[in-house]
């Protein structure tokens, strides 16, 4: 499994939220994915949605991989 994170931080008037998104193959060739974003308020951690992004990632990449069926 392949995983990329990259993360946006507003400065402007949109009161500092941040974006963080998350996307991870789900075959060695990585012509299948998985992604999924997660929105911060100012004051959160953005460590915990990440957390969450990927838990979500391992689930799918198990639940299609081979080595379950």
């Amino acid at each position: 499994m392949y995983i990329g994170i990259d993360v946006y931080h507003d400065g402007g008037k949109g009161k500092g939220k941040s974006v963080a998104g998350l996307v991870a193959s789900l075959n060695s060739f990585g012509t299948r994915y998985y992604s999924q974003v997660a929105f911060q308020s100012p004051g959160d951690e953005l460590i915990s949605a990440l957390k969450l992004c990927f838990i979500g990632a391992l689930k799918k990449y198990f639940s299609v991989s081979t080595w379950e069926k």
